[in-house]
């Protein structure tokens, strides 16, 4: 059966799943490398 949404639920769904986009940095390679913090473009969007 479906489910009916307020529109005030699918608002805050979509400010939930929000798409951030980071950009890839190539220079020293394709090898996986991991970082110790987030970019700030992830600030206050990861819990």
């Amino acid at each position: 059966m479906a489910e009916n949404h307020s529109l005030q639920d699918i608002r805050q769904q979509a400010a939930i799943s929000a798409k951030v986009f980071i950009q890839r940095d190539y220079t020293n390679g394709t090898v996986c490398q991991f970082q110790t913090k987030f970019p700030s473009e992830l600030e206050n969007r990861v819990c």
